[in-house]
């Protein structure tokens, strides 16, 4: 798989950065860390935005820098999307989103289908002052995404949104980013950001990178149709289940599982209000002090859970090719 290779350092302000690790071209990378940590300084560096950084950077085969040479940012295709949106406040939706794409001859075909995954059609000609918070990321989003970019870097996009607006704003962000296949940087405090949107997580302390996170659980599911307004309802396995959520019928997505999302049974739980019960078969058993890990099996796909050490299942641990019962109490689309 490609990758997005650096090592870099800078000095600014009496802080030390030294940046050096390997991302996959593929899906959306969680940047996660304690303020300040440099999270954003690390994008920024990536970016070419940074002129005191040194180092090299390499995306898969093309170099971006070498010591404190590098393409110019426009030369690299980044698309940024900040905290505040920054759309331009002459121009209306459409010709916002079609600023970028114009300078790069994106298809029209293309732009509409990026719209059409963010539900802007019905805002593209209004202008940014009449926008709740909510509707302009989802502009500055489908902006960043018109343009072309061969990666996406989202510095917090969400930042500044109450709870139900971001409840709105991720469905619409899990689709375009899903439907989009262009890799993307995401940076954010957020776990359950990380759970609805993440692939895999890197953590940042310190000015250096610290190394990989766990990432959520995920399964893959289709799309059957539409429950009720911005809600669809989903196939795995065979298993129906409803989740908020954008889509259209036949569409291939994920569900990412949360921490505490699931429960696991040896007995059929019966009646419930789970989302979904399926059975799972035990591959593997790691038992480890924070708590045994198992990977299993589910609807032909496989996934790890790691058990809570109190629970009767750790106290008795299954094993290999043991049936056992998967209860989903909370998922998210994506």
């Amino acid at each position: 798989m490609a990758e997005l290779s650096f090592d870099l350092k800078m000095a600014r302000a009496g802080d030390e950065y030294a940046m050096a690790g390997a991302i996959p071209l593929e899906g959306v990378t969680a940047i996660m860390g304690p303020s300040g940590s440099g999270k954003t300084t690390l994008l920024m560096m990536l970016a070419g935005l940074e002129p005191r950084a040194s180092g090299t950077v390499r995306f898969a085969d093309r170099v971006w820098c070498e010591g404190r040479r590098g393409l110019r940012p426009e030369a690299r295709r980044v698309g940024m999307v900040f905290q505040e949106g920054r759309l331009f406040r002459h121009m209306n939706v459409a010709d916002n989103i079609a600023y970028g794409a114009n300078r790069r001859g994106i298809a029209p075909a293309a732009i509409h289908g990026i719209t059409d995954a963010l539900g802007l059609e019905p805002l593209l000609h209004r202008h940014p002052t009449t926008l709740s918070g909510g509707e302009a990321r989802r502009v500055a989003v489908a902006r960043a995404l018109a343009s072309g970019p061969d990666i996406l870097f989202m510095d917090e996009p969400v930042s500044g949104l109450d709870d139900a607006s971001k409840a709105q704003v991720l469905p619409y962000l899990a689709r375009a980013v899903s439907g989009s296949g262009i890799p993307v940087l995401y940076v954010t405090h957020s776990m359950s950001e990380v759970t609805q949107l993440a692939d895999r997580v890197l953590n940042v302390a310190g000015g250096s990178v610290a190394g990989w996170g766990v990432p959520p659980a995920r399964l893959s599911v289709s799309v059957t149709g539409t429950a009720h307004a911005g809600q669809v309802t989903l196939d795995l396995g065979g298993v129906q289940l409803v989740l908020p959520g954008q889509g259209r019928a036949g569409d291939a997505r994920g569900i990412s599982l949360p921490a505490g999302g699931v429960l696991l049974s040896r007995d059929a739980p019966g009646p419930s209000g789970a989302l979904a019960v399926l059975p799972a078969t035990v591959i593997s058993v790691a038992p480890r002090p924070s708590g045994p890990d198992l990977v299993l099996e589910i609807a032909g796909q496989r996934i790890s859970q790691r058990l809570d050490p109190g629970s009767p299942l750790a106290t008795h641990l299954p094993g290999t090719g043991d049936r056992l019962w998967l209860s989903i109490l909370s998922a998210h689309l994506r």
